[in-house]
C-alpha cells in the first residue's frame, strides 16, 4: 500500500513537471516567433503601448496632411511665379509706351501685347487649382492639421491674384501719362504677388519644421511602445536553453519513475 501510494504521487509530480516544462517552452517559442510579449505577461504595459502607438499614428497622419499641403503651396507658388514673369514683361512694355517719341501705331502694338499678358495673369488666377479647389481666386482658406492634437494647426490663406484684384483692368497706353499710371499700377501688383510668395515661403518653412518635428516624435513614441512590448531576444534564448534542460531532466525523471514503478510491479508479481 505504501509502495503504491509513493509510486502514484511521484509519478504525478514527474508528469506535472514535464507538462510545465513543455508549456514554458511553447510560450517562449511563441514570444520568439512574434517578437512581442503576450498581453497576459504585462497588461498595463500593453495598454500603455497601445496609447503610445495611437499617438505615433496621429503624427504619421499629420505628416500626410502636411505633405499634401506642401504640394498645394508648391502649386500656388508655381502659378505666382508665372504671374510675376508676366507682370515684369508688362512693366517693360509700359516703360516703352511712356516714351514720348512713340506714335499711336507703336503704342497700339504695345497695348495689344500688354492686354494679352493681362489676360494671361487673369487666366492663371482663374485656372490654378489643387484637388478641385481654386487657389488664387481669393476663396482658398485652410487650416492644416499639423500635429496629433486639435490645437496643432497651420492656417493658409491664399490671395486673389486676378487682373481686377491686382488693379490691372482699365490700364491703357493712350498717352504718356496713361503709360506712367500703368507702370505705377503694375508695381503695386508686383508687390502684391511678391508678398503672396513670401507668405507661401513662410508657410512652407513652418510645414517643413512641423514634418521634421513630427517625424522625430513619431519615432520616439514608436520606440517607447516597442520597449514596452518587444521581447529581449538574448534573454528569451537564454531562457529557452534553460527550459530545454529542465524538459530533458523532467523526461528523464518521468522515465526513471516509470521504470521504477514497473520494476516494483514485477517484483510484487514474482513474489506471489
Amino acid at each position: 500500500m505504501k509502495i503504491g501510494s509513493f509510486s502514484s504521487s511521484s509519478s504525478y509530480i514527474s508528469f506535472r513537471s514535464l507538462k510545465t516544462a513543455q508549456k514554458e517552452i511553447t510560450q517562449t517559442l511563441g514570444r520568439l516567433s512574434s517578437g512581442t510579449r503576450p498581453v497576459v505577461d504585462g497588461p498595463v504595459a500593453a495598454l500603455l503601448a497601445e496609447g503610445l502607438k495611437a499617438q505615433a499614428n496621429g503624427f504619421e497622419v499629420a505628416n500626410q496632411n502636411l505633405n499634401q499641403s506642401y504640394s498645394v503651396l508648391q502649386t500656388a507658388d508655381g502659378a505666382l511665379s508665372s504671374q510675376t514673369e508676366d507682370l515684369l514683361r508688362m512693366r517693360e512694355i509700359a516703360v516703352q509706351a511712356a516714351n514720348g517719341t512713340l506714335g499711336n501705331t507703336e503704342r497700339g502694338f504695345l497695348e495689344t501685347e500688354f492686354n494679352s499678358l493681362r489676360e494671361s495673369v487673369d487666366f492663371t488666377s482663374r485656372s490654378t487649382s489643387f484637388n478641385g479647389q481654386k487657389l488664387l481666386d481669393g476663396t482658398f482658406s485652410a487650416s492644416i492639421q499639423a500635429g496629433a492634437t486639435s490645437s496643432d494647426q497651420i492656417n493658409v490663406d491664399l490671395p486673389n491674384t486676378g487682373a481686377n484684384a491686382l488693379g490691372l483692368n482699365g490700364l491703357n497706353f493712350d498717352t504718356e501719362d496713361d503709360a506712367s499710371d500703368a507702370i505705377a499700377a503694375i508695381d503695386l501688383a508686383l508687390n502684391e504677388v511678391t508678398s503672396a510668395r513670401a507668405d507661401l515661403g513662410a508657410s512652407a518653412s513652418r510645414i517643413d519644421s512641423a514634418i521634421s518635428t513630427n517625424s522625430v516624435t513619431q519615432e520616439n513614441l514608436s520606440a517607447a511602445a516597442s520597449n514596452l512590448t518587444d521581447i529581449d531576444y538574448i534573454e528569451e534564448i537564454a531562457k529557452l536553453s534553460q527550459q530545454r534542460i529542465k524538459l530533458q531532466a523532467s523526461i528523464m525523471a518521468f522515465n526513471a519513475e516509470d521504470a521504477a514503478k514497473k520494476s516494483i510491479l514485477e517484483l510484487m508479481v514474482s513474489k506471489k
